[in-house]
């Protein structure tokens, strides 16, 4: 600590540093689950831990981009997503990434910080069976993902491309729309909607799951009608039938936030088993929840079915009709 004091920047010396302030916060921690007395120890510990990380300032960490993703994940250690964010806009300074592509970085970044619950859950969940796996997006330091175009050449490389996959899959889930963000996590949404929005400007062939990460920021920031878009434009590139349910899903939630009825009209369902029959309508009745999904331009015949309209514009009942392969509602 006597070195660090006069010397924060001193790579090794933080190297050791952090590694036995963070091997001792963790032996405390576990510990602390035999003995209720050891809490103030643990405490005085990762005070120690969150001194050396801060030892050194943002604006002498080296102009390196290695260097500069340690300190993040040191930022992580500590749980101070103000410095990580302060670290990735040094880097934006020193121009050490391409511009679009550290956007994208902070962007997903950003919206870790905010969905950090969402996130744990999700990832807690899918990995009891290898708890200690390496995940980037949980310290904070996930790269820009790319579209994969080829097989892996040997294990390491097998192992990266399923941890890219994984990742990319989560991001996705977590893109669809739902919950709300209050105060500095409703700004951190627009700041990520806006590193989203700019990044996406200036790189293509990205995975889907940028796109939607910037309707889910959209969507937390309270820029309904944004969020809309970007999930409509999923459905041009997602085939698998549970994505595009979401999508649609996403997709009419945004738009009921804003009463936005132009597309679409929702009338209280006249019975409860809505689609029964086949395996499809059944997932189509619960989704449907008891509503019947009626089309603005949709005419109802002699029979009491409300027929979908050609031009096919209307989001519920092109949702209906892709699901369950029937014209009409019976009601």
């Amino acid at each position: 600590m006597d070195h660090l004091a006069g010397h924060g920047a001193d790579f090794f010396g933080r190297f050791v540093g952090i590694h036995y302030y963070w091997s001792a916060w963790q032996s405390a921690r576990d510990e602390c689950a035999k003995n209720v007395h050891g809490e103030p120890t643990i405490q005085e510990i990762f005070e120690d831990l969150a001194l050396i990380v801060r030892a050194c300032p943002v604006s002498e960490i080296l102009a390196d981009w290695d260097y500069l993703i340690w300190e993040v994940s040191n930022a992580r250690l500590i749980n101070d997503h103000l410095r990580a964010l302060e670290l990735y806009n040094h880097a934006e300074t020193l121009s050490l990434k391409q511009r679009p592509e550290l956007q994208l970085i902070r962007g997903h970044f950003r919206l870790t910080v905010v969905l950090d619950d969402e996130v744990r859950a999700l990832y807690s969940s899918t990995l009891k069976a290898i708890p200690d796996l390496q995940i980037p997006s949980l310290r904070w330091v996930a790269p820009l993902y790319a579209l994969r175009d080829r097989k892996a050449d040997n294990l390491q490389e097998e192992l990266v491309g399923a941890i890219e996959s994984l990742e990319l899959t989560a991001m996705f889930l977590l893109g669809m729309a739902g919950g709300n963000a209050f105060d500095w996590k409703r700004e951190w949404c627009q700041d990520a909607a806006l590193d989203f929005s700019r990044g996406l400007s200036g790189l293509r062939e990205l995975p889907d799951a940028y796109r939607a990460l910037h309707a889910r920021a959209a969507f937390l920031a309270e820029n309904y009608h944004d969020a809309a878009m970007s999930f409509e434009q999923l459905l041009y590139s997602r085939t698998e039938r549970t994505d595009r349910l979401n999508l649609y899903n996403s997709i009419l939630l945004s738009l009921e936030v804003v009463n936005d009825v132009r597309r679409y009209e929702v009338l209280p369902s006249k019975a409860n088993g809505l689609c029964s029959g086949s395996g499809t309508r059944d997932d189509f009745g619960k989704i449907c929840s008891a509503v019947t999904i009626v089309g603005q331009a949709g005419k109802s015949n002699s029979e009491g079915n409300v027929l979908v309209p050609e031009s096919g514009d209307n989001l519920f009942l092109l949702r209906f009709q892709e699901l369950t392969g029937r014209a009409s509602i019976q009601i």
